[in-house]
C-alpha cells in the first residue's frame, strides 16, 4: 500500500509584502488621521470638550469652527476618492494576475473587469485632481481672509 505525503499550507511560511499602492494608501490614511486629530485637538485646547465653558472670543472661535468643518469635509471627500482609487487599482491588478493564470472560461470576464477598472481608475484620478484644485482654491480664499456666511454658499471678505 502506498502512503501519500500530504503537504499542508502553513500561513506563517508565506512571505507577503503589500504592493506599493497599498503602502501609499495606508500612509495617506495615517497622515489624514493625524491632520484631523491635530485640528480637533486645537479646537479642544481653546475650549475643552464636554464642558459648558464658553470661549473668550465667541466670534473668533466660531470662525475657527467653520474653517475646521470645511477642512474636515475636504479630508472626508479626499479620503473617499483615495479609497475608491485604491479599490479600483487593486481590483485591476488582481484581475490581470488572474488572467495570467489562464483559467478556463474566465478570460473574457477578467479582461472585461480589467477594462472597467482601468477606466474607473482614470476617472477617479481626474476627480481627485479636480478635487485637489478646488481644495487649493478654497485654501487661497481662506488665506486671503474671506469668511463663509453661515448657512449659505456665499462668501464675503472679512473686515
Amino acid at each position: 500500500m502506498l502512503q501519500e505525503d500530504t503537504i499542508g499550507w502553513n500561513l506563517e511560511s508565506v512571505n507577503y509584502h503589500p504592493p506599493f499602492v497599498t503602502r501609499i494608501y495606508f500612509l495617506y490614511l495615517l497622515v489624514a488621521m493625524i491632520v484631523v486629530t491635530v485640528k480637533i485637538m486645537r479646537l479642544w485646547i481653546a475650549v475643552p470638550p464636554f464642558r459648558l465653558a464658553r470661549p473668550a472670543q465667541p466670534s473668533d472661535y466660531l470662525h475657527k469652527l467653520h474653517i475646521s468643518v470645511s477642512s474636515v469635509n475636504q479630508w472626508i471627500v479626499c479620503t473617499l476618492l483615495a479609497c475608491g482609487t485604491f479599490i479600483v487599482i487593486t481590483t485591476h491588478r488582481v484581475s490581470l494576475q488572474l488572467a495570467e493564470q489562464h483559467l478556463p472560461g474566465s478570460s473574457l470576464f477578467l479582461f472585461g473587469l480589467g477594462d472597467v477598472t482601468g477606466g474607473a481608475t482614470v476617472g477617479l484620478e481626474a476627480a481627485m485632481a479636480f478635487f485637489l484644485a478646488r481644495w487649493h482654491i478654497l485654501k487661497r480664499i481662506e488665506f486671503l481672509g474671506a469668511r463663509a456666511v453661515p448657512g449659505s454658499n456665499v462668501t464675503r471678505m472679512a473686515p
